[in-house]
């Protein structure tokens, strides 16, 4: 890895830590928990997975070390942590791909399912199916979102860089 790649990953993760910070302290806010994976996403995206992946390492340390067994931090940790990390994996539309794709997106709602039901102490056992292919929507839709955003934020970066 790169000196340049190292610096512009820490700067990305210092500011998802500050975006973590504020969903903790105003009441676990769901928009600023999936904002906070935005810069991960675009670190993993314009220098590589391995850079990525030490960027959501530190960001997870960090966090649970500053806010320890909160649902909002367990959630970005579990869940949209590694998506942003991976979701590079899934531009391409073969077979193998779509199919990972809906595995993975399974496998976080399953992990978020556990997470609510286990720290909230709910028993939704008749609704557990539900639950998850509800989950597994809300994640389509936040995959939208940080596709839209990912473009958008590539445009901007290529036009104001092209003159430094």
């Amino acid at each position: 890895m790169k000196a340049r790649s190292m610096a512009f990953g820490a700067v990305y993760s210092a500011i998802a830590i500050i975006l973590l910070s504020l969903s903790a302290f105003i009441s676990d806010d769901l928009f600023l928990l999936m904002a906070s994976s935005l810069p991960l996403s675009m670190v993993s995206d314009q220098f590589g997975k391995r850079v990525g992946i030490a960027s959501y390492a530190t960001i997870a340390i960090l966090t649970f070390l500053i806010f320890p067994m909160r649902i909002s931090i367990l959630g970005f940790i579990f869940i949209f942590g590694p998506y942003a990390v991976f979701k590079g994996l899934f531009n391409r539309k073969r077979i193998f791909n779509i199919i990972f794709h809906f595995v993975l997106l399974f496998g976080l709602s399953a992990v978020a399912y556990a997470i609510i039901s286990y720290t909230l102490r709910i028993n939704l056992t008749k609704y557990t199916a539900f639950a998850i292919v509800l989950l597994v929507i809300s994640l389509i839709l936040y995959e939208r979102f940080v596709e839209y955003f990912s473009k958008w934020y590539l445009s901007f970066f290529s036009r104001h860089m092209k003159g430094a």
